[in-house]
């Protein structure tokens, strides 16, 4: 099995959200691991830092699912699917993809600001982070 990227990680999270519990982190981070049945090969890389390259990748899909508007965060590490989650949810995905997130505004004003950020500290031309 290949090494799933971020992305691969957003409809498994939203699924175990989707019982209406406020979800730890880590607890999510592990079931969407195990739903999606990583082998030790694939859980036991690290990236530079010594973090397994698993949480950084969910880490990510949190951070983007987040920003879109389709989790909350209750708390530091803790958080719920909002009703925009559960309205994705209702059309019965079967796979995510990054494009997913364009239509929510908060997915358009994250990538606004990266974008503005980006350009602030590299004084370029315009990049599309949204592709």
């Amino acid at each position: 099995m290949e090494r799933p990227k971020w992305v691969d990680y957003m409809l498994p999270i939203l699924n175990i959200l989707s019982d209406g519990k406020e979800h730890k982190r880590r607890e999510t981070i592990e079931a969407a691991a195990d739903s999606m049945d990583l082998g030790e090969d694939l859980q036991s890389g690290k990236i530079g830092s010594g973090e397994r390259i698993y949480h950084n990748r969910c880490g990510w899909a949190l951070t983007y699912l987040k920003q879109s508007g389709l989790i909350s965060f209750l708390e530091r590490a803790m958080f719920v699917l909002t009703e925009a989650g559960k309205d994705f949810l209702s059309k019965k995905p079967q796979k995510m993809a990054k494009e997913d997130l364009k239509p929510y505004v908060g997915y358009k004003e994250f990538m606004g600001r990266a974008k503005e950020k980006q350009n602030a500290d590299s004084g370029s031309e315009e990049k599309d982070l949204s592709s």
